[in-house]
């Protein structure tokens, strides 16, 4: 949804969910939001930080390419890479 919506849909959200959070969000106290352009290094950021303390083998650094899991998996030097797909397949199985 954040790539397709425009800089006034994301504002309006921000201002319905602020809006909202004092009766019917009160989880978006809880809510960070990350900006920034492309390859700025959100992800690896946000990863890090949730893997901190986990063992390497038993992170999967998953991204709808290979090129970027590959990436993230460079970036918080866990042992697996796999695409969103491939990742989905092997949990699920193949249909």
């Amino acid at each position: 949804m954040a790539q397709a919506a425009t800089n006034q849909q994301f504002r309006d959200l921000i201002k319905y969910g602020h809006k909202m959070s004092e009766s019917l969000l009160p989880g978006m106290y809880n809510t960070v939001i990350i900006t920034g352009a492309a390859g700025a290094g959100k992800t690896q950021v946000v990863v890090k930080g949730a893997t901190d303390g986990i063992e390497p083998e038993k992170v999967w650094a998953l991204g709808p390419t290979t090129k970027q899991s590959e990436s993230l998996q460079k970036s918080i030097k866990c042992s697996v890479n796999k695409t969103i797909e491939e990742a989905l397949k092997e949990l699920l199985g193949e249909d």
